[in-house]
């Protein structure tokens, strides 16, 4: 016996149930979104491209001003300080600022408080100053600063005590090397 086959129903959704208007309010959103994408894309991409320009516009007044071009004694006096002034910039970022900050807590055992810490990159020095609980804690301190890696040279260059505080605590400033050891 030979079965007959069933048409099949190719349609998804039924004549009543189109979508209605809620339907049509999804579409008009979704063409909205699309159109607000495609804006912003163009907008996004012609900053971009005004960037890259003003990069390369940049490019080109630097080596205009360092010299490819030509330039007043005035002009070359004015980069060659902007060099200086980055070249600082620069050093100061170089600085291994967390293993410094490490070495110098982990010299402390609790009788000194930092006040400030203060490199000079050029002369690869540090003024380290603080408050000592009395004159053996800071000397312990300078001598345990002595033994990192990082600093060398650690001496005491100048102190006093606060005789207007009841404990008496020793206020310090010390100068170090700063290097790191082999």
């Amino acid at each position: 016996m030979m079965r007959r086959m069933l048409p099949l129903n190719w349609e998804l959704a039924p004549a009543g149930k189109r979508g209605g208007k809620l339907g049509f309010v999804l579409l008009l959103i979704g063409i909205m979104g699309a159109g607000w994408v495609l804006n912003t894309h163009a907008d996004l991409t012609a900053q971009i491209d005004s960037w890259e320009s003003k990069r390369s516009e940049q490019k080109y007044q630097s080596r205009r001003t360092a010299g490819v071009i030509g330039e007043s004694p005035r002009e070359r006096g004015e980069l060659q300080q902007e060099i200086r002034i980055a070249q600082t910039v620069v050093d100061q970022f170089s600085v291994p600022w967390n293993e410094l900050f490490r070495e110098l807590e982990a010299a402390n055992d609790g009788t000194v408080a930092l006040l400030a810490v203060q490199p000079e990159i050029q002369n690869r020095t540090v003024r380290i100053s603080g408050e000592a609980k009395n004159l053996a804690a800071m000397l312990t301190y300078a001598e345990k600063l002595q033994q990192t890696r990082m600093l060398s040279g650690v001496h005491v260059s100048e102190h006093r005590v606060k005789e207007q505080d009841a404990q008496k605590p020793i206020e310090f400033s010390m100068v170090a090397l700063w290097a790191v050891k082999p």
